[in-house]
């Protein structure tokens, strides 16, 4: 893509929107504002520093707006002007800016400066006062307050670009850090020199005075405190050489020390060997002695005894060696008489390190040798000691002097056995290992081939399934165990894949016996659920059959359809229990057929039998009421059972007439669905007779009786004028009974406590109405 020219770029830039460059412009307005605002504040004595600060901000603020609209300026002449004026008071204020605040920095710096040099002042004056220990507080305040002042001093430095003045002060206070500081070391470093001078005099004194008690008699205790105060006298010059670099005239004093020690250490040397050479000789010949006597028999075929004997004798002589060997260093003479000795029981020490070795060998042959048969399998017990025969040789290898020349052979022979038996060691650790892994994995898997032989049977079941099951995840299991085996062992590697393998095909076959025992157990089970089945539809299809007969008919009928629907995936997977479900549901759908016509067989046992029964139950129980509107209810009751065994039964039998032959159980005998239908018709007729006979017996007590029983109370309470209108009540409902049903004017009934007829009872009403109408 060719870069666009400069005309180019300024044709975008004018084609910019208006709106975008009002608000660059208004942007470049609200900074100038701002600054202005901002040194507004500062001009005010003294200026606080967030203020400052503030104003500091600005003024970048502006000169990133400024930056940030440069191209603006060559496309709006506007703009361009706004900028400008920007850019003159960007330069007046910024100066005004970092003058006031240099000028307030500087004001501040130094107050804190002038303070820290008076505490500086303080703190040396209390160093030269008295005579503190080196490394005392004292010090220490010195050299924080003038850290104090030179932090101080360094954050306001850059102000000294600003203020000539401001910047000598600044090299001022600079020196007087450095006096303070240089003074304080002198002070500490003059008070340590003293202090150690005087341990050195006292050290020197003690050495002069254990050297000049050693004379011709001098005994081991006196040596051996003239070189205790030799060691403490070395202790103190070696604690003050940071001092010698430090104080030259400390420098000259210690060297002047070391030369004495030094000659003091000859003489008592050059006293040790006249007196001492003699006694220690005596001491360390009839050792020597014995221990050159006891290593003649070594360099033939030496008994034990005689190794015994001369390693006693080279321990004895080794004690005396390391006892003796700073008399050795003192003493030059000592020193060769101490180094033949050496050589000797280094030579002895040699050959017992050669007789060791060749014995820790041996044994590690031994062991080695025995774990290399292949038949027995070697034990963990044999291992075992071959890895002690190995360490053994290894720690006699650790402590024999390999840097003897006449060892160079034995090591290097001891060192071949002992690499080679570790390399044979591990090659049949592995071997055995993986011997032993295997014959677990083959005794698994013969557990698993007796396992899997006992679903061969048809008659197995789940209990050898799950014993397969067991049987081949043991397999896995012993492999498992043998899992880091695989990356020593490429052989057995190989064989952990082929049993995996076959552990998979097992796995398999035992998932198609799974399978054909399940589909042995949902064939058996569909069979059953048909018998159930049928079963129950015979037991709900006869007369006796109730309701919670026909339910468990339906719910064993559901049953069936169930198991169907639930082993659909298992007809895929086995053929035998593919033809059983076939076979079932045929068998279903028949049920089906015979559920739903004993369905409709029942419901018309119900509607003619069962109901027939229940009218009767009710019209015999009305009859047996004396509350007449309880008797009305069962009557009505029974007449809605009557009525409903004719519509409904008729209804059902013109649904299905095979059902016009049905037994029906009524009345404790079996008839046809018509001779019971025929019933309720005769029987619904006296229903209907009876409901008319008690219709006027319940208006007999809810008219006159009523209205008689009430009146005679009232009147007797006095109440005559309610008394009035019971009565009048009781003449008209009685009137107009007695008009409807004449039969009724000459019955008997039993009112207020005696037997009236309902002509009786009109007439007493009258008769009490007139009285209580004074006769009217």
């Amino acid at each position: 893509m060719r870069k666009p020219t400069g005309h180019a770029i300024v044709f975008v830039v004018l084609s910019l929107p208006f709106s975008a460059l009002a608000a660059d412009t208004q942007r470049l307005e609200d900074a100038r504002k701002q600054l202005s605002a901002a040194v507004e504040r500062i001009r005010q004595d003294p200026p606080s520093n967030a203020d400052l600060d503030a104003a500091h901000e600005a003024v970048e603020a502006l000169k990133v707006i400024i930056d940030g609209g440069a191209e603006l300026e060559a496309s709006d002449l506007e703009y361009a002007k706004a900028a400008l004026a920007a850019r003159k008071e960007l330069r007046t204020q910024r100066d005004y800016v970092d003058q006031r605040r240099a000028n307030v920095k500087i004001f501040d710096a130094r107050r804190a400066i002038d303070t820290a040099l008076k505490e500086l002042a303080e703190a040396s004056a209390k160093v030269k006062a008295k005579d503190p220990v080196p490394g005392a507080p004292e010090f220490a305040a010195v050299r924080d307050v003038a850290a104090r002042v030179k932090k101080v001093a360094d954050d306001s430095r850059q102000f000294g670009k600003q203020d000539a003045k401001f910047a000598s002060y600044l090299g001022g206070a600079d020196d007087q850090v450095a006096k303070a500081l240089l003074q304080t070391d002198e002070r500490e470093t003059g008070l340590a020199v003293d202090k150690q001078r005087a341990s050195l005099e006292e050290a020197r004194a003690a050495l002069k005075t254990a050297a000049g008690a050693i004379g011709k008699d001098a005994t081991d205790d006196q040596f051996k405190e003239a070189d205790k105060a030799m060691a403490e006298l070395n202790k103190r010059l070696d604690a003050g050489k940071e001092l010698e670099v430090k104080s030259k005239p400390y420098a000259g004093e210690a060297g002047k020390v070391r030369a004495e020690q030094a000659a003091t250490k000859k003489k008592l040397d050059e006293q040790w060997t006249a007196t001492g050479l003699a006694r220690l000789k005596g001491e360390i010949e009839p050792q020597f002695k014995d221990l050159q006597a006891a290593a003649k028999p070594l360099r033939g075929k030496p008994s034990t005894e005689q190794l015994a004997e001369a390693k006693t004798a080279a321990i004895v002589v080794r004690g005396l060696v390391e006892k003796f060997a700073a008399e050795a260093q003192r003493s030059q003479a000592f020193g060769q008489y101490v180094e033949q000795v050496k050589r000797t029981l280094v030579e002895v020490e040699t050959l017992l390190e050669q007789k060791s070795l060749t014995a820790a060998q041996l044994d590690v042959g031994i062991a080695q040798r025995t774990i290399e048969k292949k038949s027995p399998t070697p034990t963990d017990e044999q291992f075992a000691e071959l890895a002690t025969a190995l360490s053994v040789l290894e720690k006699t290898l650790a402590t024999v002097h390999k840097q003897e020349p006449s060892m160079a052979k034995s090591v290097g022979e001891a060192e071949w056995v002992l690499r080679e038996a570790k390399k044979i060691q591990e090659r049949r650790r592995l071997e055995v290992d993986v011997e032993l892994q295997m014959k677990k994995v083959e005794d698994a898997r013969k557990i698993a081939g007796d396992a899997m032989n006992q679903l061969g049977p048809p008659t197995f079941g789940h209990d050898q399934v799950k014993q397969a099951e067991a049987a081949v995840k043991l397999i896995g299991t012993m492999l498992d165990e043998g899992t880091a085996l695989k990356e020593q062992d490429k052989n057995y590697n190989w064989y952990d894949g082929e049993v995996r393998k076959r552990i998979a095909e097992l796995n398999d076959k035992i998932g198609a016996k799974k399978v054909q025992l399940a589909a042995r157990e949902a064939g058996q089970a569909l069979a059953d659920a048909i018998t159930t089945a049928k079963a129950k539809l015979d037991v709900a299809k006869a007369p006796e059959g109730k309701d919670s007969d026909l339910e468990a008919a339906i719910a064993a009928v559901e049953a069936v359809d169930k198991r169907l629907t639930e082993q659909a995936d298992l007809e895929k997977k086995d053929g035998q229990y593919a033809k059983a479900a076939e076979k079932g549901r045929n068998e279903g759908f028949k049920l089906v057929d015979v559920l739903e016509l004993t369905k409709l067989q029942r419901e018309l046992r119900k509607k003619t039998g069962e109901a027939l029964m229940l009218a009767t139950a009710a019209t015999e129980a009305g009859a047996g009421m004396k509350d007449l509107r309880k008797r009305k209810g069962e009557y009505e009751k029974a007449l809605g059972l009557y009525r409903s065994c004719q519509s409904e039964g008729t209804q059902l039998v013109k649904m299905l007439p095979a059902l016009v032959k049905l037994p029906v159980l009524a009345e404790g005998k079996l008839q046809t669905p018509r001779e019971v239908m025929d019933q309720c018709g005769t029987r619904a007729t006296a229903a209907e007779q009876l409901m008319k006979d008690v219709a006027p017996l319940i208006k007999f007590e809810d008219g006159p009786k009523k209205s008689y029983e009430a009146g005679k109370k009232l009147l007797d309470a006095k109440k005559e004028k309610e008394a009035l209108a019971q009565y009048n009540e009781c003449i008209a409902t009685g009137i107009i009974l007695k008009n409807n049903y004449p039969a009724m004017a000459d019955q008997s009934f039993d009112v207020a406590g005696g037997q009236k007829t309902l002509s009786q009872i009109i007439d007493v009403c009258v008769e009490k109405r007139k009285a209580l109408m004074g006769g009217k």
